[in-house]
């Protein structure tokens, strides 16, 4: 049962903060304290350096506090999210989709 209802648990997580809901500031700075929001988590898809590849959390937000990758994100930061363009390479190659992960520092 633990396991059900972990997975029930980060699944709406996922869910919540991959979503575009929009919540009033004054929430989501009470939320965000504690949880994964969706502004938060906008940051780690943003094309700006300085946010992508943090903010990896699903849950609570003490694991990227803990290991040093918190970032709170400001509206300049999340202006442009996605994938951003790899030099023109297709990016969604068999090769690069496994290799990215080693490549990560760029």
């Amino acid at each position: 049962w633990s396991f059900f209802i972990s997975e029930i648990l980060i699944t709406s997580f996922s869910q919540f903060h991959h979503s575009n809901i929009k919540i009033s500031e004054s929430l989501e700075k009470k939320l965000r304290r504690y949880i994964m929001t969706p502004f938060l988590h906008w940051g780690h898809h943003s094309f700006k350096d300085n946010s992508r590849n943090k903010n990896f959390s699903t849950t609570i937000i003490i694991w990227d506090k803990f290991f040093g990758s918190y970032h709170e994100p400001n509206h300049k930061d999340i202006e442009k999210i996605g994938i951003p363009e790899d030099d023109g390479k297709n990016i969604f190659t068999l090769d690069h989709v496994f290799n990215s992960p080693f490549n990560s520092n760029k």
